[in-house]
């Protein structure tokens, strides 16, 4: 018995990894959209989290910039008599949505390139699923 309690304490001190370690992996860091939404920041967070599992939080201020861009570009055309600082601020606006609109539009032409990379991989390897696309697509612009 007295060997393997001498065992133990001479393992102890020649370990060198510590006995006991406690490390956060990533602190600060955010991967993808996570959005907490508690009780702290929600008056409602259930009905919040389902909103935003059906409409996320991007499609609403996308409809929203949307929106407004039309109202504030019939501001603009019906006030002359605007301040400049209003002016300025409205005009600010129209320049986001359109960075906007610009960033969408750029991500939507990177999705049809990744479309005509599958398509030319199915022309290639799996005919029959090629035409099969090409059938969906036809229809699609034919509408």
């Amino acid at each position: 018995m007295w060997p393997l309690a001498l065992a133990r304490s001479w393992s102890s001190l020649l370990s060198f990894a510590p006995q006991s370690l406690t490390q956060p992996i990533n602190p600060g860091w955010t991967l993808g959209n996570v959005i907490n939404v508690t009780e702290n920041n929600s008056n409602a967070p259930d009905t919040e989290r389902e909103i935003v599992e059906q409409h996320s939080y991007g499609r609403q201020l996308g409809h929203i910039t949307d929106a407004l861009a039309v109202l504030v570009k019939s501001q603009l055309a019906e006030q002359p008599e605007l301040s400049d600082d209003s002016r300025k601020c409205l005009d600010d606006f129209l320049t986001l949505a359109a960075k906007i609109d610009g960033i969408k539009r750029g991500e939507a032409l990177k999705r049809v390139e990744r479309v005509a990379r599958d398509l030319a991989y199915l022309k290639s390897r799996h005919p029959d699923a090629y035409d099969e696309a090409r059938k969906r697509l036809a229809s699609t612009f034919a509408a």
